[in-house]
Formats: structure tokens, sequence, C-alpha cells
């Protein structure tokens, strides 16, 4: 069983970083940091959390594998009744 922030985002950390970064740039009013924050959150999922989720497969297999199927990425969990998603 998984509770806490980990049962609606398998990546809590580096989504509260994008959040706070995407807030900053709307705080500060520039448009081009919205792209670039965009940007940044794109090269987040190939440089660190695809790897992080590489290892996570290789050590835990098929629990990550479950869970993986059931909390997103992101934000947003799915069940096998509804599924329900919440896009940055």
């Amino acid at each position: 069983m998984v509770i806490g922030l980990n049962s609606i985002s398998r990546n809590p950390l580096y989504l509260g970083l994008v959040v706070s970064l995407r807030g900053w740039v709307l705080l500060l009013g520039c448009p081009a940091g919205c792209l670039l924050a965009s940007v940044f959150a794109q090269v987040l999922v190939v440089v660190q959390i695809e790897p992080e989720e590489a290892v996570l497969r290789k050590q835990f297999g098929a629990r990550y594998l479950e869970y993986s199927r059931r909390v997103q990425r992101w934000v947003g969990r799915l069940n096998s009744a509804k599924a329900t998603t919440f896009l940055l």
C-alpha cells in the first residue's frame, strides 16, 4: 500500500520543483519563462526520471510496474473504476 504524496504522484519532489518554477515565472511575469519551464520539465523527465524508473523496474520488478500503472508520473491516480488525471 502506498500512502501520502506518492499515492498521487510518482515524483512529488520533481512535481513540486516544476510547480514552484512555473509559479515564479508567473509571479515575475516572464512569458518566455513558461516555455523554459516546460523545456526544463521535459529535460528532467529524460535525464533524471526515466533513468530512475529503469532502476526501480529492475530492482522491484512487478511491484513497481503495478505501482506505475496505478499512479501517474506527475499528478493523478488511476484505478479500475475510473481514471483521473490532472495535467501540469
